[in-house]
């Protein structure tokens, strides 16, 4: 069983913190330190702690290993620094989750607006050629997760023609004032894409 002990930093602020911390591991042979990089009373003498890498002793940043452990992000670091830097890993959990939160907040309204227009491109479709509504194709999103794209469907179901010779004069329409894709908002709301970034890519063969 190794042994742990605290350090209260707030109790000892008057005294030069690194040297009691550095003589403790030595003097009680701790291999491991865990402390708060952020707190005012380290972050004067945060650089000095590398020293201690060289004493093969390990410094972990505490609010890291908290919030691993609790999953929980201590209140007490949370600063504008704090947010810039995680709104910039653009693969931190943060950040995705603030974008899936502004991809919900513009796509669920948009959708609910577009109804009417469903009801309107159901009636062109149907009294162009009375075929399907949808059309629909695989795509490749995050992770190389397969889904299927939703888009109103401009061309007709015939694969022996050219596309622009299959397009319809509705489809013609409803692609020049990008109705067709409308429905792609579906596959924002399920999580499928998102309003910022690459558009899905068309699976290989």
């Amino acid at each position: 069983i190794k042994k742990i002990e605290t350090f209260d930093l707030e109790e000892n602020k008057d005294l030069d913190i690194y040297t009691k911390i550095k003589t403790k591991l030595k003097n009680e042979n701790f291999d491991i330190l865990a402390i708060n990089l952020y707190h005012p009373h380290i972050k004067p003498s945060v650089q000095l702690f590398y020293e201690l890498l060289l004493d093969k002793i390990e410094v972990l940043n505490f609010s890291t290993l908290y919030e691993e452990i609790m999953q929980k992000i201590p209140l007490e670091n949370i600063d504008a620094g704090w947010f810039f830097n995680n709104f910039n890993q653009k693969d931190g959990r943060f950040y995705s989750f603030i974008k899936r939160i502004l991809d919900l907040l513009i796509s669920i309204p948009s959708f609910i607006i577009s109804i009417p227009f469903y009801i309107f491109v159901f009636f062109g479709i149907k009294l162009q050629d009375g075929e399907n509504i949808f059309y629909l194709s695989k795509r490749i999103g995050k992770d190389n997760k397969e889904f299927i794209l939703y888009k109103f469907r401009s061309m007709k179901n015939t694969k022996s023609e050219e596309e622009r010779v299959r397009i319809t004069s509705f489809g013609k329409f409803i692609r020049s004032t990008r109705i067709d894709e409308l429905p792609q908002l579906i596959n924002i709301i399920k999580g499928d894409m998102t309003l910022i970034g690459p558009r899905p890519e068309t699976p290989t063969l």
